[in-house]
């Protein structure tokens, strides 16, 4: 029989798709692409935005529409968010939990997303083999508590639950014997690995950085709240660890963040940066904000694009802010026409191309290690460990050192 996959989304839910697809393989299912005839469409949700849900909606018909008597199984958090919603226009609802044995069930009806604010236990998802053999992504926790006004995460992921650390091991140590060259470390929210036991995201780090092999690490998007001077000596200790961090801003206004419920101000952030920038050679620091959100004022704003100019950025992605159902944020007073939002987002947008080229510039002539990482029509390209796209000739998943 054929499975098709859809997977909308973070990485934490392709890492979870992967780990599923190989369930169903081993049971001798083959896997197909989503736009192909199959017999079972599973479609891996998104609810970090109402449009995100639409979507999944939409590829949940298309299926049904491609062959009316497949079977259509939804997963992931909108259907963890709405699984009610979602039963009828699916034949099963799965969740964000308990999905251990899914290729097992598949053929049963009904609903199976839990209370998720319920779970106590990390789910036993695990990946053998990586699709992309140069990249992998490792999962190392579930679950978010920081509970921002604006965000649905922590109630369609639960609690904070970590993984296993030599479970970790482990796995990486596997993908790494089967050729891949990059470890991302991901997860809900990265930097919460080990609240919830003895180990914490800098002893994840460590444990990867000593096994054998030629490859590196790189780390997923964190709070700054976790960089402290003890935690960025401790990560610079690892040799193989990519000096680019992704450390979620929002807001470069103290105001704004406060009604966003963020667990920082601008001084914690900055000070983050002056840490990282401390223990490691020009680290790449790239981040994310929201433009437009309610009660952001033009001088509010102002403060943003000040701060995100004295911080300088090797990359921000920007993002208009989108009323989120169910949310604290969608209540608020002061909404931003969505002009206002767009306008703005295209202005820090404008702004992250100059901080992008003016970081770029500040390593020209030094060196830097390229993973080459894909071929496309003008020859193959790869990442340097700075997160800096590069066009080399080399062979796909080797290292090149070079002068940028």
């Amino acid at each position: 029989m054929k499975v098709a996959f859809h997977t909308l989304g973070c990485k934490v839910n392709q890492y979870e798709s992967d780990a599923i697809k190989e369930q169903f393989v081993a049971l001798g299912y083959e896997i197909v692409p989503y736009a192909d005839f199959a017999d079972i469409y599973i479609i891996n949700s998104c609810a970090v935005t109402a449009e995100a849900e639409r979507k999944s909606r939409q590829f949940a018909r298309q299926a049904k529409e491609r062959n009316p008597k497949a079977r259509v199984v939804v997963m992931g958090c909108s259907s963890s968010l709405h699984p009610k919603d979602w039963h009828h226009i699916t034949d099963a609802v799965w969740g964000t939990s308990n999905r251990e044995h899914m290729a097992e069930e598949i053929f049963k009806d009904g609903i199976f997303s839990e209370d998720i604010m319920k779970a106590c236990r990390y789910e036993d998802l695990h990946v053998e083999k990586t699709p992309d053999r140069i990249r992998a992504y490792i999962k190392i926790e579930e679950g978010c508590e920081n509970y921002c006004t604006y965000c649905t995460i922590p109630y369609v992921r639960g609690k904070i639950r970590s993984r296993g650390i030599d479970a970790i091991k482990e796995e990486a140590r596997r993908l790494i014997q089967d050729g891949c060259r990059e470890i991302v470390i991901t997860g809900t929210e990265v930097a919460s690995y080990g609240k919830d036991g003895t180990h914490d995201l800098c002893d994840v780090v460590d444990c990867i950085d000593r096994i054998d092999g030629e490859f590196r690490i790189r780390l997923s998007s964190m709070s700054p709240v976790f960089i402290t001077e003890k935690t960025t000596q401790r990560l610079s200790k690892a040799k193989k660890l990519c000096p680019h961090f992704h450390l979620s801003l929002q807001s470069g206004c103290d105001e704004t963040l406060s009604r966003m419920g963020r667990k920082y101000t601008t001084s914690n952030y900055l000070e983050a940066v002056k840490l990282l920038r401390k223990n490691f050679l020009s680290p790449g620091i790239t981040t994310d904000i929201i433009t437009g959100f309610p009660g952001e004022t033009d001088a509010e704003f102002l403060k943003t694009k000040e701060f995100v100019k004295h911080i300088g950025f090797s990359r921000i992605h920007v993002f208009p802010y989108s009323e989120r159902p169910g949310t604290v944020a969608a209540t608020m007073p002061g909404s931003v026409p969505v002009t206002v939002r767009k306008a703005r987002a295209k202005e820090l947008i404008a702004i992250g191309k100059d901080m992008e080229k003016n970081y770029l510039a500040s390593l020209s002539g030094t060196p830097a290690t390229v993973l080459i990482e894909e071929e496309e029509l003008s020859g193959t390209v790869g990442y340097t460990q700075h997160y800096i796209r590069v066009q080399i000739d080399g062979e796909i998943g080797t290292f090149r050192d070079i002068i940028l």
